[in-house]
C-alpha cells in the first residue's frame, strides 16, 4: 500500500511538470558568483512565496518523493512479489481467486497441478506465463512464490521448486490447445485427488 501511495504521488508530480503546473523559475546566484544560474522546477503558486521556499523548500519535495518511489519498494517488497503484482495480480487479483468462469482460481489449488502427470509443465507453457517478458530466473521465482503463497498445502511432499533452467526449457513448448490440455488435467485432478477447482479458495 505505501509503496502504491509514493509512486501515485510521483507519477502525479512528473504529470503535473509535464502539464506545466509546475513552471520553470531560473535563480541568479549573483550576490556570489555572477556565473552561477541553476535551473528549478517550483509550483507556479510559490513563486510569490520568496526565493527560500522556492529554491529548497519546493525542490527537496519534490526530490524526497520521486526518491521514496524508488527506495520503499525494495524495502517492502521482495521482487516475486513485486513481479506477481505487475505482472499476474491485474487478472488474478492480489488473493490469487482470479474471477470464476474466466480467470483460474490459483488459492487453494494450483499446487494439485503437480501431482499429476503433465501438470508442473502446464503451469509454465501456458501462455500467460510462457510469453511473459520476466526472464527465466524471474518466472521461475515468481511461480515458485505464488505456488508458496497461494497454495502450499497442495504442493507435493517432494516437491522441487522450478529453477530458471526449467522454466527456460519449459517456456520454449508451446502448447497448441490450452483448453483442451488443462481440461484433461482437471480431470486427473479431480480422479486422483479427489478435488475440483470449485473446491479451492
Amino acid at each position: 500500500m505505501l509503496r502504491a501511495i509514493v509512486l501515485f504521488l510521483s507519477a502525479a508530480i512528473r504529470q503535473s511538470l509535464n502539464n506545466s503546473v509546475f513552471t520553470r523559475f531560473r535563480h541568479s546566484g549573483a550576490s556570489r558568483n555572477p556565473e552561477n544560474t541553476t535551473a528549478y522546477w517550483v509550483p507556479a503558486p510559490c513563486r510569490g512565496l520568496g526565493q527560500a521556499f522556492t529554491c529548497t523548500t519546493a525542490k527537496r519535495i519534490i526530490q524526497t518523493f520521486l526518491s521514496l518511489a524508488v527506495a520503499v519498494p525494495a524495502a517492502a517488497l521482495d521482487l516475486p512479489q513485486q513481479d506477481y503484482i505487475l505482472n499476474c495480480q491485474g487478472c488474478h487479483l492480489s488473493d490469487g481467486i482470479g474471477a470464476p468462469g474466466k480467470v483460474p482460481n490459483l488459492k487453494g489449488f494450483l499446487g494439485n497441478f503437480l501431482h499429476v502427470p503433465g501438470g508442473r509443465e502446464y503451469l509454465i507453457q501456458v501462455p500467460g506465463v510462457a510469453h511473459s517478458v520476466l526472464d527465466d530466473g524471474r518466472l521461475a521465482a515468481v511461480m515458485n512464490w505464488m505456488l508458496e503463497n497461494f497454495s502450499r498445502e497442495q504442493i507435493p511432499a517432494d516437491h522441487v521448486p522450478y529453477s530458471a533452467d526449467e522454466v527456460g526449457s519449459l517456456r520454449m513448448d508451446a502448447l497448441l490447445d490450452v483448453n483442451g490440455r488443462r481440461a484433461e488435467l482437471l480431470r486427473a485432478i479431480e480422479d486422483d485427488l479427489g478435488v475440483t477447482e470449485s473446491a479451492g479458495s
